[in-house]
């Protein structure tokens, strides 16, 4: 070995320690400073990992919507969102023991590992060792998405998860061996278990493998069952309990979700009338409007979240580059499937957070693109400015990552640390249930049921079981009320239109008494107590 070659070997190590130092101090100060879930899609994760940990099984203390109109407390859980990150988090406080810093662990490490997953696509995409390591720093600052990596979330699950599908998926030829189909399909399996969505994968992997003319239809064909083979090796538990708790493959209510004029849908009492006859009167011209819109919405979550704004350009430049090469065409498949899913059938989902959460697993791709854009562009400007050519990549590429890093911490300190009544912004998550419950009188945690904006973080704060505000009037929320036996009702700035002259209290109802108002962050909470209905009188 050349002195040469040890030299350029010594320093390649040296980046892949700084990778991983740097990695694993990130890792550290995002989860220093979340401290419990705040998020309802966290408190609902962490809550159903708790469940599992104490031995009370699949199901949940709380609803969250009115999907399901024979649901009853406690809840088979997991009938909206699937279950794999409650099970990381279970996995976690079963070997640690319970409380939110075990439940984080497991994504501690999916956190210090997941720039290595990056490094290792822009290697192969470009067999670049210096594009590989700018794409493993590109994806530590990830940006928006560093607010929720150490939060138990599917975030980070489904970008590790998605990340190495598309990976592995992409690799045609007589390279995509049976072991290797079969993997793919347990991993899209894994990925269907962390979001809905994430069945997706599947779909691209099958077309991959249907349109491969390296091998013959019933090659092709064999191939696609090992594919499915091995996805129902790892969701076939998720099918088995649904058949087994209701007697159908899907959970009941869940078809309703196409059929949603408005976001607050969601949470409409009764679900009964969420039908195709309601959802085709709205019009053509509100149809066209909300998905204009929720295309607007997913745009700017490609260009500003996914993108990081600065590192957009160079994302679509090296996107370019690599147009033919099959990981950056899977990706792109991916990404415009899962763009149009989130658009045109569920823009009020797909909007609201649904494009955000599964647009995670293209972020290993996408560093890589970003790199080699970052690459072409700096060997131009070394050709045209006369720069000397070591020293200018290592000077903007670690400009370029430095830029990333710091742009994602000033992200983090500002929606996680940063507050406006000062401390920590993610302490003061949902404070307020636990302010107004010390209000009441001393009452055994689980005896009393709120209506509140937040049920599952509300359950998670108070132990007191929660359900949804029901988008509509005082009507509808008494008539869920008394379906449930809600004693108390928790009303915010979020409060649903027909609902919001009671909040502010220019409209009052003799059976919701008003005993109490709080303020936290700028926000006022209205508490008020549900009146019984006088016998032989509706609500």
């Amino acid at each position: 070995m050349t002195p040469q070659t040890r030299s350029a070997s010594a320093w390649r190590g040296f980046l892949l320690l700084l990778l991983l130092l740097t990695a694993s101090a990130a890792a550290w100060m995002e989860a220093f400073f979340i401290r419990r879930p705040g998020t309802m899609d966290a408190c609902y994760y962490y809550s159903g990992g708790v469940n599992l940990v104490r031995g009370t099984g699949w199901q949940e203390f709380f609803l969250w919507n009115y999907l399901d109109e024979e649901a009853e407390i406690p809840y088979p859980a997991y009938q909206y969102w699937m279950p794999l990150a409650s099970f990381v988090a279970a996995a976690g406080m079963g070997l640690l023991g319970e409380g939110f810093r075990q439940a984080q662990a497991p994504l501690l490490l999916l956190a210090v590992s997941f720039p290595w997953l990056a490094f290792l696509t822009g290697k192969q995409l470009t067999g670049s060792f210096r594009v590989g390591i700018l794409a493993g720093f590109f994806a530590i600052g990830s940006g928006f998405y560093t607010v929720y990596w150490l939060n138990t979330e599917s975030f980070l699950i489904y970008a590790w998860i998605g990340g190495l599908t598309l990976l592995l998926a992409a690799r045609s030829g007589r390279s995509q061996t049976r072991r290797r189909v079969f993997l793919i399909g347990a991993l899209c399996g894994l990925a269907h278990l962390a979001r809905a969505d994430g069945i997706l994968l599947l779909g691209v992997a099958a077309i991959l493998i249907l349109a491969d003319g390296c091998f013959s239809y019933p090659a092709r064909a064999g191939r696609t069952c090992l594919l499915a083979a091995g996805y129902f090796l790892t969701s076939g538990i998720w099918y088995l309990r649904n058949l087994r708790v209701w007697g159908s493959p899907f959970p009941p209510g869940t078809g309703k979700a196409f059929f949603l004029n408005e976001y607050n849908d969601l949470f409409r009492y009764p679900s009964a009338d969420l039908t195709l006859e309601r959802f085709l009167s709205a019009g053509l011209e509100d149809m066209l409007a909300a998905r204009w819109e929720a295309f607007q919405a997913n745009l700017t979550t490609t260009v500003f979240v996914l993108g990081l704004v600065f590192l957009f350009p160079l994302m679509a430049w090296g996107a370019y580059l690599l147009r033919r090469k099959s990981e950056i065409r899977t990706a792109a498949g991916y990404l415009l499937i899962l763009f149009f899913l989130m658009t045109a059938v569920y823009p009020f989902q797909g909007s609201r957070g649904g494009f955000l959460h599964s647009s995670a697993a293209l972020i290993p791709a996408a560093a890589a693109a970003a790199a080699l854009g970052l690459e072409d562009v700096v060997e131009r400007l070394i050709r045209w400015r006369k720069w000397e050519a070591v020293s200018a990549r290592a000077f903007l590429g670690a400009g370029m990552a430095g830029l990333a890093l710091s742009a994602s911490a000033f992200i983090y300190y500002s929606r996680v640390v940063g507050s406006a009544s000062g401390g920590s912004a993610w302490d003061g998550l949902n404070v307020q249930y636990v302010m107004g419950v010390s209000r009441l009188e001393p009452v055994p945690p689980g005896t009393i049921r709120f209506m509140v904006n937040n049920p599952p973080c509300f359950y998670v704060r108070t132990g007191y079981p929660g359900l949804p505000v029901p988008a509509g009037d005082s009507t509808m929320l008494l008539e869920a009320a008394d379906r449930y036996g809600v004693r108390f009702v928790v009303l915010d700035g979020n409060a649903p239109e027909g609902l919001q002259s009671l909040y502010r209290g220019t409209d009052s109802h003799p059976r919701l008494r008003r005993i109490f108002s709080l303020e936290y962050d700028g926000m006022e909470y209205v508490w008020f107590e549900v009146i019984p209905a006088a016998p032989g009188t509706d609500s």
